[in-house]
């Protein structure tokens, strides 16, 4: 059941609503959380049966493991600190070992064949939905339990915390502190129209961005990529088309996700941490990085740089730091080496980055203020540019597929022109491929309708405020740590409960739910 279903918009989400209210208002807020709890277990096992016993066995090990971290009388036994680091160890071995098996054994049997030549065979291995996000998260919680700063709570609020639909399939990686006392304090279940308002307007909002944005521009990006991996040539502008709509599929389908996990979350009284917020306009890596699934770059920074030395370290070792949380972050997002190549170029992304900071920092003549907005917009090109190209290894299924884009993208298969203005150009003969099927090309499906929408989606991109910022006049119904970075030109009116504003968004949600034909797996669901 996806997000952007019929049975989901139509059929589960106006149920598990009315009920959920109903008993909150009429029985109990506890047993109304159960419900909640029931409905996103149903929810998760809609896709895969099967997998809804992996889920519950994670959730009640890792409650057991913590109830040992807190020197619970449940385990009638009284832990030293050195068991119960040892145990804490334990726990997210099991953690780990889960998400390795399932996610990581096929592709280390393959690579041991491919080295040995050995014929090792395994099952097929069913990736377990969202095994990822919430193997990640329960990580996090166990670190706060041997900590010690987790609030009291019995089973069934971990049950909730965890299993939570909204946040449940693909992020945000959400920490305990973040959920758990939101429903242990009950802070928001009462129903407050202002917070269904904002709610329903991020999740039509992000419906939108991923029916009528994402979906439409991926489907001029994966003819591109499958010749690719045919090792046929892509002329230059045929290249950059494919990468740039990736690029921009890619942002509307987890800015699209995002904003309706959070919009859900507040739809039924939680607030959920923002995990997005306009990467492709920041100025460098290191910003791109704050602003791109912000949970889990919080989470690489927490429990991998950090514990490392983080900028504790100085020169190479601090270097070395960055490079291996990268490549883990590559890891995490699939098994396969352009997963963990694409770790890599962002890793020599920060590295360099930051090694730019410090010349800056040591030579001061550097700081000079002329000309300052262009600097700042070629900083944004930069970096956009470089995340682009690092894109094209997270997409491709292989090496050969993105090298070949990458060969076009850079010119080394020509530029195709009209066939007549060869008479022009005779010594680019070379360079520059002229065809009598170049005005077939760019009359048909991928030519000039593909580039208009490229740049529609770019200037939106780079001009137009983002969904926090659109409804910064209700920060404190979303994030409190973002109200700082919720700056935006005064052209674009703010958000409003009121009847011109719910009749744009009504004309949103027709539009988007008209083309759920057949409904698209967000990105993320399958790392």
């Amino acid at each position: 059941m996806f997000f952007n279903s019929y049975e989901f918009i139509f059929i589960f989400l106006p149920v598990t609503f009315i009920v959920y209210q109903w008993i909150s208002w009429r029985l109990e807020y506890r047993l109304a959380l159960g419900w909640l709890t029931l409905a996103s277990f149903f929810f998760y096992g809609w896709w895969n049966p099967w997998n809804l016993p992996i889920l519950l066995c994670s959730i009640l090990l890792n409650y057991m493991v913590g109830l040992g971290l807190q020197r619970s009388k449940f385990l009638h036994v009284s832990l030293s600190s050195g068991q119960t680091k040892g145990l804490f160890i334990i726990g997210v071995i099991g953690n780990l070992s889960l998400l390795a098996y399932y996610k990581y054994f096929n592709f280390f049997i393959d690579n041991i064949n491919s080295m040995t030549g050995t014929k090792l065979s395994l099952e097929s291995l069913a990736l377990p939905l969202a095994i990822s996000f919430f193997t990640f998260q329960q990580i996090g919680y166990l670190k706060d339990r041997w900590k010690g700063g987790v609030v009291e709570h019995s089973i069934d609020y971990y049950f909730f915390y965890v299993a939570f639909f909204p946040h449940l399939i693909a992020g945000p990686i959400v920490q305990h502190w973040e959920l758990l006392p939101q429903a242990v304090e009950k802070k928001f279940h009462v129903f407050r129209f202002d917070q269904w308002a904002v709610g329903w307007t991020l999740f039509v909002m992000g419906l939108f961005k991923k029916v009528m944005l994402a979906d439409r521009i991926g489907e001029y990006a994966t003819p591109v990529f499958l010749q690719a991996e045919q090792w046929h040539p892509l002329h230059l502008v045929e290249a950059w088309g494919g990468a740039l709509a990736y690029t921009f599929q890619i942002y509307f389908d987890f800015s699209g996700y995002s904003d309706m996990a959070v919009g859900l979350g507040l739809l039924f009284g939680f607030q959920l941490p923002i995990n997005f917020f306009s990467p492709y306009k920041v100025t460098s890596i290191v910003d791109f990085w704050q602003c791109w699934h912000i949970t889990l770059s919080r989470f690489l920074k927490n429990f991998l740089y950090v514990p490392m030395g983080g900028n504790r370290r100085h020169g190479y070792a601090r270097y070395r730091n960055l490079m291996l949380t990268m490549i883990i972050g590559g890891l995490w997002h699939g098994a396969g080496w352009t997963f963990i190549f694409w770790g890599v170029l962002h890793g020599f992304y920060l590295i360099v980055n930051h090694a730019w900071r410090g010349i800056k920092r040591k030579f001061l003549f550097m700081r000079f203020n002329r000309f300052r907005s262009v600097r700042e917009w070629g900083a944004r090109l930069l970096t956009f540019l470089a995340v682009v190209v690092a894109w094209v290894f997270f997409r491709a299924e292989t090496f050969q597929g993105a090298f070949t884009l990458l060969q076009g993208m850079l010119g080394f298969h020509g530029i195709l022109l009209p066939l007549g203005w060869s008479q022009f150009f005779p010594e680019w003969g070379g360079i520059l491929h002229f065809s009598d099927r170049f005005w077939d090309f760019f009359l048909g499906e991928f030519g000039y309708k593909q580039w208009i929408f490229i740049i529609g989606l770019w200037i939106i991109v780079w001009f137009f405020p983002n969904t926090v910022e659109f409804m910064s006049h209700h920060m404190t119904l979303l994030e409190h740590y973002l109200q700082e970075r919720a700056r935006r030109p005064r052209i674009f009116p703010n958000w409003q409960p009121n009847p011109i504003f719910a009749l744009g968004l009504v004309c949103l949600f027709i539009s988007a739910i008209s083309f759920i034909y057949a409904p698209s797996e967000f990105l993320y669901f399958q790392f």
